[in-house]
């Protein structure tokens, strides 16, 4: 068998070394045009389309610029799951035990980044970051369902810059739904309507107030527990009203709780709130 030697391979043209052979038996490549194909499809880059795959040559999403998958009988065994991890085991570390690893999403401007999370059936949801124009507009938020991020999707749950948890839609916490409206500043001679729907076969607690200069000056509140099926039956543990204010009522109608305050005579306003919160059957 014969040997070639050498070091390196230059084209004619070319204004440095193509390929580089070096002792150790590493080699390096100057610059590749076009696609390059490893081990059939173990690593593929599409140079027309700008991609890169790692056991896979296609990708039907023309958001991909990355691309992981498995082969069909899965990476050292199992075709149940295939991961794709980031490490920091191996970094020297603070005091050689310690040290962080991340993926990092950055969005440009104003727009959303983060985790989506989809399947081959449907998009599902997100846990996600949202700029949305400022410092203090900063938020993280989970969202779900429609067909995309900001897609038709709802926005479950969201943790603003000063770090309060809202649930826009629903919460949830140990079985039981927890809903809460601050309406911030309202004139006392405005209807105030809240609607929870879905609160069919219930039972639970109902609080509501607005107030202006005290706790009964020019305010109106009321606490009942309820009970929801076929009926709707509702039992007063508090009830205040004030004609400047006006009056909180409760009423159910196929599952959707609706929360009301009649108008008052008072020109001023002030703040007001509703908490439900109930468990079903």
């Amino acid at each position: 068998m014969s040997t070639l030697e050498l070091e390196h391979l230059k084209h004619t043209n070319a204004s440095s070394n193509n390929i580089t052979l070096a002792a150790d038996g590493s080699l390096t490549l100057g610059s590749v045009t076009g696609d390059l194909t490893v081990d059939t499809n173990t690593l593929k880059v599409d140079a027309t389309n700008d991609r890169v795959y790692v056991n896979r040559t296609s990708q039907s999403s023309s958001h991909d610029a990355f691309v992981v998958s498995s082969p069909a009988g899965g990476v050292g065994g199992g075709n149940t799951r295939v991961n794709a991890t980031i490490t920091a085991e191996d970094l020297t570390g603070d005091s050689g035990a310690h040290a962080n690893a991340f993926i990092v999403t950055k969005a440009k401007g104003n727009y959303y980044n983060g985790l989506e999370i989809s399947s081959t059936s449907a998009h599902i949801g997100g846990w996600i970051g949202h700029y949305n124009g400022g410092d203090n507009s900063r938020a993280l938020q989970a969202r779900i369902g429609g067909t995309g991020i900001n897609a038709s999707d709802t926005m479950a749950m969201k943790i603003d810059i000063n770090g309060v948890v809202s649930m826009p839609v629903r919460g949830v916490l140990r079985g039981v739904n927890v809903e809460g409206v601050g309406g911030g500043y309202s004139p006392a001679s405005v209807v105030v309507t809240a609607t929870f729907p879905d609160v069919g076969y219930a039972s639970g607690i109902i609080q509501a107030s607005a107030g202006h200069y005290g706790v009964t000056n020019h305010a109106a509140h009321r606490l009942s527990m309820f009970q929801s099926g076929p009926y709707f039956a509702e039992f007063n543990v508090y009830n205040h009203t004030n004609s400047a204010q006006g009056a909180w009522s409760f009423s159910w109608s196929s599952g959707t709780l609706t929360v009301t305050k009649s108008a008052g005579t008072y020109a001023g306003g002030g703040p007001y709130s509703i908490f439900v919160a109930w468990g079903r059957s």
